[in-house]
Parts: structure tokens; C-alpha cells; sequence
């Protein structure tokens, strides 16, 4: 393996960016492997915690003030990833990959906007225009002009440079394939290593290449590096061009560089052949027509392969931007960091709870959505089309028109049922009590009713021993799909805040990427929401809000009271329970209003 001594003087350490500390005022990712858990309170030594929605959006809106990019401009994109305006592409696809770190994806949304920012309408327009029919020139452009743009950033937001290093070193990992038997593709893929990421560059590719390397390299010295104005980063890229074509058997032609060819520094001068370049008569037309698609393609793959710029799901960047707008209404002021835990079993304290349940009435719960819940065939007879009635045979001699069926199924749409109980320190004692016993309550009644997928949750905040000050912890006592402790609810109890917009949104969040069927939403509660910068009237509207929320995402929000603040002004459906052994009755009679917009009856025929 050779020591590749880089052209531009940058470090691997830095994954090969020009960046240079001096820049910095502070070094705050000392310390630091993930560099996003600087931001999000964490100490340095303790590993990202799994990617959240949350996370990404607070951050990269301080992020985007700084920068100087208004959130309006941020995009979904699209699957081809062509963008003609200033635009800023958010790749929220890769928040659904948990292989991916915060780190990375933050990385690649900061290119994104700085790639946006830092080139005019025009410049965008011009490189769309490069982006299509790609030639060799082209896509040394495309090579030298992404490297253009990360620049501007080492000069304006050295630290946030940081996280592209991660998002380059992420990309680096898929590399383009190339035929090694293809001179061209060995030479254009080493280039482009050497331009944005040269690492594991071998002896022999250097032998090999020797001569255009030499003179690439004089024509970058000569432009004083890769240059900050796009029309000269458009010369360089032609006279490299030149010099490839010169060295490269059969090259797809570059774009005319009309005046700029005496400039070149290809080692060549005048129109000679390339050295050594004979005719391949020999070859196939196909095997032609073969090598130029495999160079095509791979001439799209590197102009490609350091962007993440392509979505192919909306939804999550949707729910992304519902999490900006909110982090906007509230001047930023709501720590909207989540952290789901997984409750162990607790079996002494459930069964002193179940023994007070109603069963009675967990029957009529149980029956009620049974009734509804009935999917069945039907016919109708003595129709003029449709199937033979085979009963009416002898009608259909005698000329009877009437002599047919039609067939006809009815089905009934599944319903989900969330309860998310406040395990806030004001809820400790009776009232957790009586908040244990209506949640086991609701499980005893729903659980193993058939079409009925039940949810139950609680949720806490700022709890040191989980993710600390700022922190909303919500504890998952029974999921479809996650593995559950059966008895885990004997664990509600009062434990510390609450900071209950975010949590109630959050766990609706989380049901939706489990189930899209309709449902209801059970908030158990004492009313008052109460955590660090969340409190009084910011914290109500901010509930409120949430709620309103929710219900766009197809529940109908339930909150059912424990004493204390009573929470018309927050939900429009409320349960005052300050007599548990009355629950029951009260839920029930709430479940009968809304069975029918809940659950829907779906005919076909």
C-alpha cells in the first residue's frame, strides 16, 4: 500500500475535508465520537442513543438559523433526486435506518443546505443542465464542484464541517464497482478517490496512472487549488478532462472548451493520439455498446455518491416537519428528546390491582366490540346479473330474466386502542394507584378481543438514570410486536415530571409506525403539565396543540382525569374519575358514543 501524500493537504482524520481548526472559537466535539451528542446533552464517552425524529429536527432548525436557510426551503426531493431550485432536500429516508447515526444523517442534510446555499439560481440551473447526458467533463465537474461547495463551509461553519466528515466517510463505505479490466473506469474512479476521499490508493494504481497524475495535478496548482468561482471550476474540469482523454482508450467525448485548450497542462500539446491507443476493430458492436453503458452508469454513480439528495417515502419527512413547526411555536424553548423503555415485570403489585377490576363491565366492553367487529358474506338473489342461482334452473328455461346472484362480503375495519398513563411525582400513592387499576382495567377488558390491537404506555420526564434533564421517558408496558413482560404494569407509579404534549405526541408517533387503523387514545392523568421549561400556559397550548395533533392522525383523544386540574381547555373529551369503581361505566358509556365513527363497515360486492 502506497502513502498518498494528499494534493490539498488534508487529513484522514478529517475525512479528507479542508478544514482547519484555527477557525473554531471552541472546540466543542472534544471528546466526542458522535459529535450530535454534544447537542443533545450527553456526555463525551457515552454512545449515540438510537436516532430520533425529535433529535434531528431541533437540531438541524438551530442549525438552519445559523446557516442563514429559511426551514421554508426545506423539501422532500424526490426518488430521482433533481432539484432546480434553491430548495434544501432533507433525506429523511434515512431516518428509517438504524444502522445510521445521528451524525451521519445531520452530515448529509448540512451538505444539503449548504450545496443550496452557497450557489445562485443560475449556478443550480447550470449544474442541473450538467447533471443530464454525462460526459467526462461533466462528471470531473460534477467531482470538483461538490468538493467547491464543502469548502465554503471549512471557511463559514468550520464546526458543523464535523458532521459532513461523517456523512463523506459514511458514502466512501458504498464506493462505485468498476470493471478493472476498463481503463477508463479505473482511471475516473481513481480520480475521483484522489479528489474527495483518498484513502487505500495502492502502488500500482499510481504506477499506472503516473503520467496524467502529474499533469492533473500541475493544472490544479496552476488554479491554485479546486477554485471557489463555479464558471473557473467549469475550466478546470474541462483541461482535466483533456488530459484523461488523452490517456484513456476510447473516452466519451468531452464538451468543446473553446479558448481554454492552450492553457491546458495535458503533457501533450497539439492533436496527437493517445500512447499506446490502438483501434479495436475486433470488437463487438455489443461489447461497444456494453462498456459505454457500464461507463455511463458509473460516471452517474460518482457524480452521485457523495450526495444523499433522493426521498422515497413522504411521510417521515412530513412527520419531520410537523416536529420543526412545533420546535418554531415554541421558540425552541420545549426539550422535545424521547427516550422509550422497555418495563420489566412486577407480578405481586399487578395481581393486588387486577383483583379490583370490574369484570362485569370489562365483559360489556368486550362484547360491545365483538358485535361490532364482524366480518361476513351475504347474496342477494333474483338478480338480472351475476352468478347462475343453480336453485333457479327451471326459471331459466321457461326465459326468466331474474335468475341470477351476486355475491357480497362485509368487513370491519381493526381498531386501536393507546392508554398513556402520567407516572408524573404528583400522581405517587392513591392516585397511581387508581391509574394502575383503570389501565389494568382497560387491558383485562380489550386483551384478546379479536380485530382490537392494544397499546399501553407511561410516560415520565427528566429522570436521571434516563437520558436526565430534558428528557421525556415513556416506559412501554404492552405492544403488538415488542416483546412485553405481561404483569410489567404493577411498575406505574409516581416517578418524576411530566411533560405531556410531547409524550402523548410521541407515543401516537410510535402507534402510527406500528398500525395506521383508527382508534382511541386513553390519556390517564392528573391533569397539570409540569417538567423543566414546561409549565403554566406554554405547556397547556402546547398540549393543546399536540392533541389537535393526534386527532388528525385518526384518534379520537380521551383524557381521563385522577382529582386535580381539570383539563377541558386541553381535550375535548374528558373522564372525571375520582371514583375508580365508577370508570368502568364511564368508559363504556364514552366507547358506545364513538364505536360508529370508529369503527367502519366496508361493503363489497
Amino acid at each position: 500500500m502506497a502513502y498518498f501524500r494528499d494534493w490539498f493537504g488534508r487529513s484522514a482524520d478529517d475525512a479528507y475535508t479542508n478544514y482547519d481548526s484555527n477557525k473554531r472559537a471552541i472546540n466543542w466535539d472534544k471528546g466526542y465520537d458522535n459529535y450530535s451528542d454534544y447537542f443533545f446533552g450527553k456526555r463525551s464517552g457515552v454512545t449515540t442513543r438510537s436516532l430520533k425524529l425529535q433529535d434531528a429536527a431541533s437540531l438541524l432548525l438551530t442549525m438552519s438559523k445559523v446557516m442563514g436557510v429559511d426551514v421554508t426551503r426545506f423539501k422532500a426531493g424526490t426518488a430521482a433526486g433533481v432539484h432546480k431550485t434553491k430548495d434544501v432536500v432533507i433525506p429523511t429516508d434515512m431516518l428509517k435506518d438504524s444502522s445510521i447515526s445521528t451524525d451521519v444523517f445531520i452530515g448529509a442534510a448540512l451538505q444539503n443546505m449548504a450545496h443550496a446555499n452557497y450557489r445562485t439560481t443560475e449556478e443550480i440551473a447550470h449544474d442541473v443542465r450538467q447533471s443530464k447526458a454525462l460526459n467526462l467533463q461533466k462528471t470531473v465537474y460534477g467531482i470538483l464542484n461538490s468538493e467547491r461547495l464543502n469548502n465554503f463551509m471549512s471557511e463559514d461553519t468550520p464546526g458543523y464541517l464535523k458532521f459532513v466528515q461523517k456523512f463523506k466517510k459514511h458514502k466512501y463505505n458504498s464506493r462505485p464497482e468498476i470493471n478493472p479490466e476498463d481503463k477508463f473506469q479505473k482511471a475516473l474512479e481513481l480520480f475521483d478517490r484522489i479528489i474527495r476521499y483518498p484513502e487505500n490508493i495502492t502502488d500500482e494504481e499510481l504506477e499506472e496512472f503516473k503520467e496524467p497524475l502529474e499533469f492533473i495535478k500541475k493544472n490544479i496548482e496552476k488554479a491554485g487549488g479546486i477554485p471557489s468561482d463555479q464558471k473557473e471550476c467549469v475550466k478546470l474540469s474541462k483541461k482535466i478532462a483533456k488530459v484523461l482523454e488523452k490517456y484513456i482508450e476510447e473516452p466519451p467525448p468531452s464538451d468543446d472548451d473553446n479558448n481554454d485548450d492552450q492553457d491546458s497542462e495535458d503533457g501533450k500539446g497539439g492533436s496527437e493520439g493517445s500512447p499506446g491507443k490502438s483501434p479495436d476493430d475486433a470488437e463487438s458492436a455489443a461489447d461497444k455498446e456494453k462498456k459505454e453503458i457500464e461507463r455511463e452508469e458509473l460516471m452517474k454513480n460518482l457524480v452521485e455518491s457523495m450526495k444523499e439528495d433522493k426521498n422515497a417515502d413522504k411521510s417521515t419527512f412530513e412527520a419531520f416537519m410537523e416536529d420543526i413547526k412545533q420546535e418554531e411555536e415554541s421558540g425552541g424553548k420545549i426539550d422535545r428528546k424521547v427516550q422509550f423503555i422497555i418495563e420489566t415485570d412486577f407480578s405481586s403489585q399487578y395481581d393486588e390491582s387486577a383483583k379490583k377490576v370490574d369484570h362485569t363491565k370489562a365483559n360489556v366492553i368486550a362484547n360491545l366490540l365483538k358485535r361490532k367487529n364482524r366480518d361476513y358474506q351475504f347474496s342477494l338473489k333474483s338478480m338480472r346479473s351475476g352468478r347462475l342461482d343453480t336453485d333457479k334452473l327451471a326459471e331459466a328455461k321457461q326465459g326468466v330474466q331474474t335468475i341470477y346472484e351476486r355475491m357480497g362480503e362485509v368487513k370491519t375495519n381493526k381498531l386501536s386502542v393507546t392508554v398513556l398513563v402520567d407516572e408524573s411525582g404528583s400522581m405517587y400513592g392513591s392516585a397511581a394507584d387508581k391509574a394502575r387499576e383503570a389501565a389494568i382495567f382497560l387491558k383485562e377488558s380489550l386483551e384478546g378481543v379479536p380485530d382490537v390491537e392494544l397499546f399501553i404506555y407511561g410516560h415520565s420526564a427528566d429522570i436521571d438514570r434516563h437520558g436526565g434533564s430534558g428528557t421525556t421517558q415513556i416506559f412501554v408496558y404492552k405492544e403488538p410486536g415488542t416483546a412485553t413482560s405481561p404483569k410489567s404494569m404493577g411498575r406505574i407509579a409516581g416517578r418524576s415530571e411530566n411533560r405531556d404534549g410531547v409524550a402523548i405526541l410521541a407515543t401516537a408517533k410510535r402507534v402510527r409506525q406500528k398500525t395506521q387503523n383508527h382508534g382511541v387514545f386513553v390519556v390517564i392523568s392528573d391533569g397539570e403539565p409540569s417538567a423543566q421549561n414546561y409549565g403554566g400556559t406554554t405547556a397547556r397550548n402546547h398540549v393543546k396543540k399536540s392533541v389537535i395533533e393526534v386527532e388528525k392522525m385518526g384518534f379520537q383523544v380521551i383524557q381521563v382525569t385522577i382529582g386535580g386540574h381539570r383539563s377541558k381547555d386541553m381535550f375535548k373529551n374528558v373522564i372525571d374519575m375520582d371514583d375508580i369503581s365508577k370508570f368502568p361505566t364511564q368508559f363504556v358509556g364514552f366507547l358506545r358514543t364513538k364505536i360508529n365513527s370508529l369503527i367502519k363497515e366496508k361493503v363489497t360486492m
